[in-house]
Order: C-alpha cells, then structure tokens, then sequence
C-alpha cells in the first residue's frame, strides 16, 4: 500500500518535467517499466493520454490549474488483485508548471482480474476501461464493472484477454465536465458504481 503521494508535474509545453520516488515505486510495482523517468520526462503529457475525451478534459484542468483553480477528483486505478480509489489534485506553479498529486484513499483486494495484467497475451478484441471509475463498455450491457465483463465474456476464456483501452464512461465525463464549471458542487467521494 502506498504511503507517500505519486506526484508528477509538466512543464508550460505540457511535457512530462518530474515525477517523484513515490511514482517511480509505484511504475516498479505495477510492471509499468515504460513509466520510468528515462521513458516519460521529457515526453508530451499527450502522448499518454490519447482519448480524445480524456485529453480534452485534461486540457480543460491543466488550463484551470494554470490560472490558479485548484482541481481535484476522485479517480480509480485498480492492479490485478486490488481496487484502488486515488484522490488527484492538479495544482498550477509559477512558469506555467503543472503538478499532479495522487493519494491512494482507498484499497480493497480482490481476486485477480487477468485483464489487468501488464503482460497478459491477448487477443484481438478492444475493450474500453474507463479510466475514472474502472467500469468496462460490453456491448448489450453498458458500463459494468470488469468482473461482469470477464464473465459475460466467458466464451473468449483461453483465446487470450481482450486489450485494454482507456476511455471515460458517460457518467464520468458529465461529473468531471460539471466539476469543472462548479467545483463546489459535488462530491469527491462518489464514483459511479
């Protein structure tokens, strides 16, 4: 369990200018070697977040956080054997810097998930996650959590997992975009379920 905030911040270009121990723990924990230093500083914060949905909407903080609005939301980002609820505050600095300070606020182990892990074969199929409150898109159903996912996707069990792709849910992006325009408003503690 983390003890120390992951903290990261970009520079006025929005590229990658400094993470701390704490992110380079958690990037060694969670097999994300291509999250290290040497791959990601230096590097577009764009670069990692390529949803158009999620770009937009970080956009959106990282200019509020630059003209001196604090940010903050609830998020998830689960491993294989854990459910994780982080808290983010986006926080602007002088010269246009940017910092980005996630606190782990919750942690609950479950019984791994094979989608979630780093090196997992997998097979052609896309699945969208959505990157605020972990839920997965499965056709006929909606957003469900990735346990209802994996059993109404019973039938691809040893053909590998499906691919991971980050999105964001409706719900989500209706929270985050009305935070954004009122954040006295709501309630940091919620997620979609």
């Amino acid at each position: 369990m983390l003890a120390e905030p992951i903290i990261y911040r970009i520079d006025a270009q929005d590229r990658i200018c400094g993470c701390n121990d704490a992110w380079i723990s958690f990037a060694r924990d969670n097999e994300g070697e291509e999250s290290l230093p040497a791959q990601v500083v230096g590097q577009p914060l764009w670069d990692v977040v390529t949803d158009p949905t999620l770009r937009e909407l970080y956009q959106r903080m990282v200019a509020k956080a630059r003209a001196g609005q604090l940010v903050q939301f609830r998020y998830r980002c689960d491993a294989p054997a854990e459910r994780r609820t982080f808290h983010m505050t986006l926080r602007g600095e002088p010269d246009g810097v940017v910092e980005f300070h996630s606190e782990l606020k919750s942690y609950e182990e479950r019984p791994s998930v094979e989608w979630l892990k780093p090196h997992v074969t997998t097979n052609k199929e896309l699945v969208r996650l959505c990157s605020w409150c972990a839920r997965v898109f499965v056709e006929g159903l909606g957003w469900v959590s990735i346990e209802r996912a994996i059993e109404r996707h019973g039938s691809l069990q040893g053909q590998g997992s499906p691919k991971l792709t980050h999105g964001m849910c409706e719900d989500c992006r209706d929270e985050m975009l009305q935070l954004l325009e009122n954040p006295a408003a709501k309630d940091l503690n919620r997620l979609p379920a």
